[in-house]
């Protein structure tokens, strides 16, 4: 997320603010940790895992064969 708004690629953050000093790096940092964080809240208030375990999880469900109880 961050490269994406410093990179040329995205928004180009570092090339506009280059000559500023680095408390803009820093208030972007903070900006990024709080919405991560209020992100993370609102999924994990509709589901029991994150985003990659839930895909880790499903992926893993798929790929294996499921056995009856009782039969292994």
């Amino acid at each position: 997320m961050a490269s994406a708004l410093c990179y040329g690629w995205g928004l180009g953050l570092a090339a506009r603010f280059a000559d500023l000093r680095p408390w803009w790096v820093v208030s972007l940092w903070a900006g990024v940790s709080a919405l991560l964080v209020v992100a993370a809240s609102l999924w994990l208030r509709r589901f029991d895992r994150g985003p990659i375990e839930l895909l880790a999880h499903r992926a893993y469900g798929i790929g294996c064969a499921r056995v009856p109880a009782g039969k292994e």
